[in-house]
């Protein structure tokens, strides 16, 4: 669920990139842990550069089917989940219903799972959410997209740099 510290601490983030602080979103992801769900090389290749420029390490799945094996292995490895949805084997919906029945039958926490679709129709966003995502993104990844989504799911899990450089200091 989204909390109001989660809001509070997205529209400081913002705020503070506008500020002129846009090299700190390098690291502030720095060990997450994603698994990236994406059948085209070329925008496996996308997704991934953009996650490792926030710091954030990827292993990756070219299928649902394979998504769902390599969570129920290493579910306490992924902080969050990029899913595509067109996809060979299982698409990214039923890969996505899978994920979250075992999570339930397992009283485990959830994984967020993103939707990464080429498609933009209008809609989209709102069908992929009641389909049990929980939040949407386009190909080509927008990095300031991908910021707010994380900050807005991981809030908890930011690094604050300006602790760490005073740490440092």
């Amino acid at each position: 669920p989204i909390s109001f510290s989660k809001i509070e601490r997205s529209i400081e983030i913002v705020s503070e990139n506008k500020k002129g602080h846009i090299e700190d979103i390098t690291n502030m992801f720095h060990g997450l842990k994603a698994l990236v769900v994406e059948d085209n090389p070329v925008n496996l290749k996308m997704i991934i550069r953009t996650l490792e420029k926030l710091g954030v390490s990827s292993d990756t799945a070219k299928d649902g089917k394979e998504s769902v094996d390599m969570y129920m292995k290493n579910r306490n490895q992924y902080d969050v989940i990029f899913m595509d949805i067109q996809m060979p084997v299982m698409n990214g919906i039923d890969a996505t219903h899978a994920i979250i029945k075992y999570e339930k039958s397992h009283e485990l926490e959830h994984t967020h799972i993103i939707a990464v679709t080429a498609n933009a129709l209008k809609g989209d966003r709102e069908r992929f959410l009641e389909a049990g995502l929980d939040e949407y993104t386009t190909k080509p990844l927008v990095r300031k997209e991908i910021v707010t989504i994380l900050t807005t799911f991981l809030a908890d899990h930011i690094i604050d740099l300006d602790e760490e450089k005073a740490q440092a200091t």
